[in-house]
């Protein structure tokens, strides 16, 4: 190498993994670390690091999440503090080899679109078929039927109160509806059980899988809970995962906190804002698929929205509607929407 990569703003170990990175199209971490000799657990945090700087970006390939070089101008206006180093090493970097000459090819310097996914009633069966008011279908509600007939009571007076604006946001009430889990001492064993007991969709693994594969990045933003949208990105390799609410739990299974998000009903477009910054996408490179009349908001903000057997309130705004019959749900049916 002709120039010292820590002049960049690398590390010596992070030079060392954008080298070899550098040598291929895409490689996974764990391919990462055999050949760089690193740990696993470095090479994770190298890679993440290199991503939060514009060197690298994450996509998918046969499948599997996959790393490679960022496109020229990318890398320059991460670095401008060093732009003349940055364009020698990339001048020399393109003579060396031509095995790397895609690090200026607009192919791979980063997705086609954004598909923005919700959780609870479209990637996942919802246990409900409908909910009243300003409200939908949710974990929250399957949640406090568990916890017994008079927790479900107390948590469908939350529901009558977000109807009747008497929240200030829906971070109020989540905070209050977590006081009924308090309250009927709620233990990690129940959440656990309660999580396991949903769904996906027919198709929905396959259907992202072909979404990876036409190049799209995936998101998933769910007024729901953290432990499922973790579940869902992990099986299905999604991209970027925004839920409401993080529970945290002690040794005895114990709730001793969480961690609240405003990403539900007008909140959810804040995150789809954010993406769209990320990538530079227009609203017309970006695509949701929802149900839920809390998704109304970000249906209306985006270049196609796909309402997948939705609400009505949301169908009225939705640019494509699917309508399937109960226990005949395709998923993959979104896919001849989004091109």
């Amino acid at each position: 190498m002709t120039i010292d990569l820590r002049q960049l703003g690398l590390t010596e170990k992070e030079s060392k993994i954008f080298e070899i990175i550098l040598q291929h199209t895409h490689i996974t971490t764990s391919q990462l670390s055999r050949i760089s000799g690193v740990s696993r657990s470095y090479t994770y945090e190298a890679v993440e690091n290199l991503a939060q700087k514009n060197f690298i970006f994450k996509h998918h390939q046969e499948g599997k999440t996959v790393w490679s070089v960022a496109k020229a101008e990318q890398i320059l206006q991460a670095s401008q503090n060093n732009h003349n180093q940055l364009k020698k090493f990339l001048k020399n970097l393109k003579s060396e080899t031509k095995e790397i000459e895609h690090i200026l090819s607009p192919k791979l310097t980063k997705p086609k679109g954004l598909v923005v996914l919700d959780m609870e009633g479209t990637i996942f069966y919802k246990h409900y078929k409908d909910s009243f008011g300003n409200t939908t279908p949710s974990l929250w509600t399957k949640i406090a039927e568990y916890l017994g007939k008079e927790a479900l009571e107390l948590e469908e007076e939350t529901k009558q109160k977000w109807t009747n604006k008497e929240y200030s946001s829906y971070v109020e009430w989540m905070a209050d509806t977590i006081k009924i889990h308090q309250m009927f001492d709620i233990k990690k064993h129940d959440f656990d059980k309660v999580i396991d007991m949903t769904k996906y969709h027919p198709n929905v693994k396959k259907t992202v899988e072909t979404l990876h594969a036409q190049g799209y990045a995936t998101a998933l933003i769910s007024g729901g809970f953290k432990a499922q949208a973790d579940i869902a990105q992990k099986e299905l390799h999604i991209d970027h995962s925004f839920a409401a609410c993080e529970y945290f739990w002690n040794e005895k299974g114990e709730l001793i906190g969480w961690n609240l998000l405003p990403c539900d009903y007008e909140g959810k477009l804040d995150f789809v804002k954010l993406l769209m910054n990320h990538y530079g996408f227009t609203k017309k490179q970006c695509f949701f698929i929802g149900d839920g009349r809390n998704d109304i908001h970000i249906a209306q903000a985006v270049g196609t929205s796909i309402s997948f057997n939705g609400a009505k309130e949301l169908e009225q705004v939705t640019t494509f509607q699917i309508k399937q019959k109960e226990g005949k749900e395709d998923f993959s049916e979104v896919l001849k929407f989004i091109k």
